[in-house]
């Protein structure tokens, strides 16, 4: 059941998509920004092209600390504009600071809400996610979950039933904003981040464009090897 939970929805502002991985904010996302005319903004994607890196790579280089600097700098990016549909990652609103910077934004958080069982079957395959490539994905992923739902929930102006058909979220969303679903063939536009750091790699440019393609042609990908992370190169880094 949907439920609003705090104040009233800023329709002028940024709809910022949260959720545990595998919870759909991706696939949301584009068909809202969509139906509303909005653009969107996948988070991890948006870090990918602005460094030249995919996730995967960044948490082998760098460690997880560094990704996440990236993500509250993202954040403050994205906050200074407000016609986004925002695909948050899975632990980006678990730091306090992502969370007031969305708001001091006028961004409306939407807590996109998925059954433990769903996210299991989801996720079961899942080849991209850093924190998934582990023989006891099931017990990992409701260990995180356990530990992030209270967040995600303290963190929402908004909770929505996620675990129905994209296109029901969708719609959904669009009552929730009292804004009707409009039928539109195109495809929502996507922002280019503000490139830093080296040039993309031709590994990094597949692994973005394979975040494009539906779940059936992606290939799969090679593990990176793990790496001595360095924090104080990696601040240097950033």
């Amino acid at each position: 059941m949907d439920k609003k939970v705090k104040g009233e929805i800023i329709k002028s502002g940024n709809i910022v998509l949260s959720g545990f991985m595998g919870s759909g904010k991706t696939t949301v996302g584009r068909r809202l920004a969509a139906a509303l005319d909005m653009q969107f903004v996948d988070m991890d994607l948006y870090i990918e092209k602005k460094t030249g890196m995919t996730v995967k790579e960044i948490f082998a280089e760098y460690g997880e600390l560094h990704f996440r600097a990236l993500e509250t700098e993202t954040v403050k990016e994205l906050a200074q504009s407000n016609h986004f549909v925002i695909a948050t990652g899975g632990g980006t609103l678990m730091q306090p600071q992502n969370v007031e910077g969305f708001h001091q934004g006028g961004g409306t958080i939407y807590y996109l809400d998925v059954p433990l069982a769903a996210l299991q079957e989801r996720l079961k395959n899942d080849k991209r996610r850093p924190l998934l490539q582990t023989p006891d994905r099931r017990a990992v992923i409701e260990r995180l979950l356990n530990e992030r739902r209270p967040k995600y929930l303290a963190s929402a102006d908004v909770i929505v039933d996620a675990g129905a058909p994209t296109v029901v979220v969708v719609e959904r969303i669009c009552a929730l904003r009292g804004e009707p679903l409009k039928k539109r063939s195109a495809k929502s536009r996507e922002i280019p981040p503000k490139r830093s750091g080296p040039k993309r790699s031709a590994s990094a440019e597949e692994d973005a464009k394979k975040e494009l393609l539906p779940e059936h042609r992606k290939k799969t990908l090679d593990k990176a090897p793990a790496r001595r992370y360095d924090f104080n190169t990696a601040m240097q880094d950033r």
